[in-house]
């Protein structure tokens, strides 16, 4: 069942497997983005190609929780967003 929060560009999200995801565009339902490691200092790379956008409900499942986008694994104790 997937998480029920709002998506927003420019909202970041960590996933299961903390990799961190900014949300770059949202139409007709697909969610672009682009994404990091879990180290702050790691660059933004682009997400998926076009044709393998996740819908919303797809990405709400592959995120764990929405943080702030220069969250860090050396430092998650940060405060929320």
């Amino acid at each position: 069942m997937s998480q029920i929060f709002p998506l927003k560009v420019g909202d970041c999200f960590r996933t299961k497997n903390d990799q961190i995801r900014r949300i770059t565009a949202i139409e007709n339902g697909l969610v672009n983005y682009e994404q990091r490691g879990s180290k702050s200092h790691m660059p933004w790379a682009p997400g998926p190609n076009k044709s393998s956008l996740p819908t919303e409900a797809k990405f709400r499942e592959q995120v764990k929780e929405r943080v702030r986008c220069d969250w860090d694994a050396d430092h998650h104790n940060q405060p929320p967003v």
